[in-house]
This record gives structure tokens, sequence and C-alpha cells, in this order.
């Protein structure tokens, strides 16, 4: 099937000409990379594939994480299975031998694809890493990318990285945040559970937990949502002696949104909508919320040693009697420690790499309105980036940055913008990623225009003599 996939590739490899972007150096004869892509999980390889094929060639990848653990598949991410359609694209870039499909027929057989519902997290992460293998991106792994800065006389971004003690300066022209789900911010723990419990008795689920510990402890989780379910059904199948989940809202979400969103219109075109009407898609989402899976309900609802409490959240946490404690509108209770499922925050004040550029990007309260009404329920929305064609950043005061269009926000945040795109999750890559790489291109001709023109001008190969 490897073979296979790449004749496809070869197949459809048109135009055939392979470098047709200027090469670049800095003023002091430095390596100007084409695009510089920031994380090397599903969305950021299925990136620099379809710049591959686009024939941008002249590219770079950083991931923090080491070779094989990149994205979350292997670490945070505790479900079963995925909970998107089995038949999503997105990672296969168009070349049908390397979609999930192909390759989990290839494994299992045609059958077990037949009879398969959604696919399990583990052949997920396995699919992934075969892919990396099979196109040979350019990734750099166990580097940190720090403060991003532009540099005007080189025309190009500055990114500091740093690797096994090692510290030097990459320089790109394009860059593409793909730091994940809660790449425009971080993971969300309240702030009275920051302030008055130690670290020791609390733990978020994006942290490596051991669950062998919860044994005949009693467990306390905080949120309703498909992860909160995933960490609640651990404890229990560990052994946590009582293991109570606290959920906001009177009863959990049971319509799965992203499962509504999955045709063409929306996933291609809520782009073009008008900021009104992205908003009031995007208010009525958050309304509906995000379901768990069903099969994690059906388990939680037999486990004994598993309470969910409605109507529940945490008005408080304080420490009685050397104990994690929390209050709720029904109840003051005390635990043996404090599980945090709350999601991710969007505050790109929070991102090391964006130090040096947060006060240049536009934010939607910068250039949204809300209806009467509607803006202190939704105010996290109001601290999304404001995003245009491709999921480029925009200036806050147009004209002072803008390079800040250079960079493309592939991440969570890009929600309210962008839809389901290639930043949170796989429904809608197949169209995100699409829509970036033609921003992309699209920038790196115009730009260019002029290279372009004298290369027409002294274009000299001659057919025939006059």
């Amino acid at each position: 099937m490897e073979k296979r996939a790449l004749e496809e590739i070869e197949l459809l490899n048109y135009p055939s000409k392979t470098h047709w972007i200027p090469e670049r150096k800095t003023s002091l004869g430095e390596h100007i990379f084409d695009v510089a892509i920031v994380g090397a999980g599903q969305t950021g390889i299925t990136l620099a594939f379809s710049l591959q094929r686009e024939k941008v060639n002249n590219i770079i990848i950083f991931d923090e994480k080491e070779a094989g653990m990149e994205g979350p598949w292997l670490t945070h991410a505790r479900m079963d299975k995925l909970l998107t359609p089995k038949a999503s694209l997105g990672p296969d870039c168009d070349i049908p031998s390397l979609t999930a499909r192909a390759w989990y027929q290839a494994k299992y057989g045609k059958e077990a694809w037949e009879l398969l519902e959604f696919i399990p997290r583990v052949d997920w992460a396995e699919y992934l890493q075969w892919l990396k293998k099979v196109l040979h991106l350019p990734i750099v792994n166990e580097t940190k990318v720090g403060a991003i800065r532009w540099c005007e006389k080189d025309n190009c971004f500055i990114l500091p990285t740093h690797s096994k003690g090692i510290s030097q300066n990459v320089y790109a022209r394009k860059i593409i945040l793909a730091t994940g789900i809660e790449g425009s911010g971080e993971w969300k723990i309240p702030l009275q559970v920051k302030k008055n419990i130690p670290k020791e008795y609390y733990i978020h689920t994006s942290e490596n937990i051991n669950f062998e510990k919860f044994s005949g402890k009693k467990i306390a989780i905080l949120g309703g949502g498909p992860n909160a379910f995933d960490n609640a059904l651990l404890c229990s199948e560990h052994n946590a002696q009582e293991v109570h989940m606290f959920i906001r809202r009177a009863k959990l979400p049971n319509r799965h949104v992203f499962l509504w969103g999955a045709f063409v219109g929306f996933l291609k075109h809520y782009p073009d909508l008008s900021d009104a009407n992205k908003w009031q898609f995007m208010t009525k989402l958050n309304e509906i919320g995000i379901a768990p899976a069903k099969s994690s309900v059906v388990k939680a609802r037999t486990r004994k040693n598993l309470q969910i409490h409605f109507d529940s959240p945490w008005l408080d946490a304080k420490m009685i009697n050397g104990k994690p404690t929390v209050v709720t509108p029904h109840t003051t209770e005390s635990f043996d420690a404090l599980i945090i499922a709350t999601g991710w925050s969007i505050d790109l004040n929070l991102r090391e790499e964006l130090k040096e550029l947060v006060d240049k990007i536009a934010l939607w309260g910068d250039k949204f309105t809300p209806p009467q009404g509607q803006q202190q329920n939704n105010h996290v929305l109001l601290r999304a980036p404001y995003l245009g064609k491709g999921s480029t950043f925009m200036e806050k005061i147009p004209g002072h940055a803008p390079y800040i269009s250079y960079i493309f926000n592939a991440t969570g945040g890009d929600l309210l913008s962008s839809g389901f795109s290639a930043g949170n999750g796989i429904i809608g890559m197949k169209y995100g990623v699409k829509a970036i790489i033609y921003e992309l291109t699209r920038q790196l001709f115009v730009e260019d225009r002029d290279y372009f023109f004298e290369s027409l001008g002294s274009y000299n190969d001659i057919l025939f003599e006059n």
C-alpha cells in the first residue's frame, strides 16, 4: 500500500515544476524558510504534506515532543474511539491510499472496516505515525519555539528555537501555528483551584495521570464533556472508592453537533458567512454543548463507584482538614484528589510564541459588537483571534503590522472565524487545510510577482527557429 500511495502521488504530480519560489537569505547570509510550522501533530503534518504537493518544499516543522509522541493521542487523549465519522478525510490530502480507511483495511481487512463505527484512538495514532514514515516530512523534534518576532530588514520572521540545551534562530517568511486545540490559550484551571489548592492535590486532564494511585481514593472531577467522562471511567476502572463528576448543566448535552456540521456547505463555506452569522452559529453551538460518547455515558451509568452531580458548578475550592474541598450550590465535600476537565481557555497573551506580537493581533472583541445581552455569556468568544481567509491573523490597527497576516492560526482558536477547520479537529480538516494552503501560496506568488515577471521576460526555451 505504501508503494501504491507513492505511485498515486506521482500520478497526481502536476504542475511538476519543483522549485517555483525564489530562494532568500538574510542580510547575514542565513537561510530563510518559506514556511515554518510549529507543531507536528495531525494538523501540522497535514499542512506540511499539502505544501509539498504544491511544491512548497522549503519548509521546516518543529515539535516539543519526542518522535512518535506528537499530538494528544498517546498522552492526554484517553477516549477508546474517536468521536468523528470514520470516513472523515484530511491527513490523506486526497491521496486514496493514504486515507485512514485504506490503512485500516490493509491492517485489519475490509470486513473489519465495514463493522467499525468509530476509529479506535490508538489506531489513529498509529496511522498518523505511518503517514510520517511514508512522507518523510522535515520534522525537528524536542524543540521549543520561543517568542517570534518580525525582522523588517530581512522581511521575515525570526523564530528562537531551543533544543537539548542548544538555542538558535530560524528564519521564515510564513508561519503556521499548529499547536493543538489549546494553541490559542492554555488548558483551563479555575482560579479558586489554582489559588487555594496545593498542586499535589489536583491535576488537569491534559497532564500525564497515573490512575493507579487513585485506587481506594475519593476523587472529584469537574466537567461533563467527553474528556471528563473518559477520565472518570479510568478512575472507576482503577478501583477508586468513589468518583464524583460535577457538571454545571442541569442535564447532559446529547446531540453530536459535529456530526450535524459534517456537510459540504458548512464545512467548506462557513468562513464565507458574515461576522453576525458566524457569531449566531457559534453561540448556538456553545448553547447546545459537546456531547460525551454514548458508550461512555452508558458505562458511567453502570458503575457503582461513579456518581454524576448535575447543576453543580464549583463555587469555591479550599483545603479543609488537609483535604481539597469543593463547594457547590448543593454541598460542601472533601476529596483525596481533584481532576480538572474544563477544557481550554482562549487568550493569546498566554502564548510564549506570540509574546512579541500579541498586541498587534486583532481579536473578535476588537472587530465585532455582539447583539444586546449576549456579550457577558460569550466573553470567551470575544477573546478569540479575528482571522482572515485561510485562518490568517489580522492587524488590530490596519496598516501598523501588515506582516501579522503572514501567520496562520491552525489551532482551536480558529473555530469562531473558520468553523470546523484545520485546527480544531478532524471533521473539517479536508476543507480547512485547503483554505490555508490556498492563501499561503497566494501570498507567496503575489509577493514575488516582480520576480516572476522578470522570469517571463527572460524565458528562452525556444521551440523552433523563426
